[in-house]
């Protein structure tokens, strides 16, 4: 009897124990396995350069808009501005010494017209006598042509009175014809010296009777010449300069761009992977740090394909990660084939993704509390495996059992809220 008793009360152990293993597969979906994850936000050195103030250490909390690190810059960009400033020097000397030659050129322009206008002057006053001189000339001459004429009429009443003999008549009209001839020397020396005149305030400026004003007149186109190279070369200089002012104002920006970089957390995480220490050389594009992004923390769960329709978005999940007691919901943010192929290059954890017959779906947790000493230790939970359950369909058979049995004291379905989430945030997954 008591080994009969010892066999029943064997068979109801293992039953039990069956009963409790089968139980959650009877009365809900269950994960084949399930990874907490969240996003990596990495940071690469911009240049080749000099860690000068590395990061805290692993697993320290970082907060939002906190320095991460400061790179210096071991090619420093200073030379090729110093350059493009040495060149701007160079052109702002010319552009002076130019304007030096402009202002010299015009002064002694200004003494050549000064000088040209006081020997047109003078010139001028030297004229007043001379045609004063010509015109008392004329009048002289044109008394002598009036007294050869009367002469010359008297003559020719004696003549035909037979007073005198045509020879004096021959000699009156002779005396007359050099009194008409000298009167026109004297208005054409009259017309010569007011054309001298009239030159000296004219366009050309030339004297007839010196080289003076020639020479002045040659001076002052060569200076016009040169005044016209000069002018042309300095518009070039000077767009030369606005041109590299632009290019130096660029270049500076650049060279304390590139300087330094001091990059800071956009969102309080935990230091995934610190830098080198102070002084280290690190190469262009090398990952230097890397933040956990504790506030898009997410759970990658694999199911078998069979059930990808019955979990939709928005389903609630209920979880207990490995190692935990405590249970709570959450809720589905999306679901992907067993071909799908997700960016995991930013993704802290790297959970088994391919299965031959199975599904992920990716459940929010929401953000972790940094504050938590333990939390932020343990990377947010990040890389724990978890226990995943979703609640079968209302009017499937074995729903309705379970429903049946808890309203005869079964277990009643859990309902409890996250223990270490606050909110559900989007998750980047693609």
């Amino acid at each position: 009897m008591p080994i009969t008793l010892l066999r029943v009360l064997i068979a109801l152990v293992l039953l039990a124990a069956v009963g409790f293993t089968v139980a959650p597969y009877a009365t809900s979906y269950v994960s084949t396995s399930a990874v907490v994850n969240a996003p990596l936000i990495n940071v690469s050195a911009p240049f080749s350069g000099t860690i000068i103030q590395p990061t805290k250490p692993v697993s320290v909390i970082v907060e939002s808009g906190e320095t991460l690190i400061e790179l210096k810059n071991s090619q420093s960009q200073r030379g090729a501005l110093q350059a493009a400033q040495t060149r701007l020097g160079a052109l702002s000397g010319e552009i002076v010494g130019m304007d030096k030659q402009t202002r010299d050129l015009a002064r002694i322009r200004a003494d050549l017209i000064a000088r040209r206008d006081a020997l047109v002057e003078a010139r001028t006053a030297w004229f007043i006598p001379r045609l004063a001189e010509a015109t008392a000339n004329i009048s002289r001459a044109t008394t002598a042509l009036q007294k050869a004429q009367r002469n010359s009429q008297r003559i020719e009443k004696l003549v035909k009175s037979g007073s005198v003999t045509p020879t004096n008549a021959s000699d009156a009209s002779a005396e007359l014809s050099v009194a008409i001839a000298n009167l026109a020397q004297q208005k054409a020396a009259f017309d010569q010296l007011k054309v001298e005149r009239d030159t000296l305030n004219g366009a050309m400026g030339i004297d007839l009777t010196s080289n003076g004003f020639e020479q002045i007149e040659y001076r002052l186109n060569e200076i016009d010449v040169r005044l016209a190279d000069i002018s042309a070369r300095l518009l070039e200089r000077q767009a030369q300069r606005a041109g590299l002012k632009n290019q130096i104002r660029t270049m500076g920006l650049e060279a304390i761009r590139q300087e330094s970089f001091k990059p800071n957390v956009t969102t309080s995480g935990i230091i995934w992977e610190a830098s080198a220490r102070e002084g280290t050389t690190v190469a262009f594009g090398e990952s230097v740090a890397q933040v956990l992004d504790c506030s898009r923390r997410f759970l990658e769960v694999q199911l078998p394909e069979r059930h990808f329709e019955n979990i939709p978005t928005g389903t609630i999940a209920t979880v207990q990660l490995k190692g935990s007691t405590d249970r709570f919901t959450a809720e589905v943010l999306a679901a992907y084939g067993s071909g799908a192929r997700p960016n995991r290059e930013m993704q802290a954890a790297s959970p088994r993704i391919i299965t031959i017959d199975g599904f992920r779906v990716i459940v929010g947790l929401g953000s972790a509390n940094l504050k938590d000493a333990i939390a932020a230790g343990s990377f947010c939970d990040v890389g724990r495996t978890a226990d995943v359950r979703f609640d079968l369909h209302q009017d499937s058979l074995l729903s309705r059992i379970s429903r049946l049995l808890s309203g005869f004291g079964g277990t009643a379905p859990l309902n409890v809220e996250p223990t270490f989430g606050q909110e559900t945030a989007p998750i980047e997954t693609e």
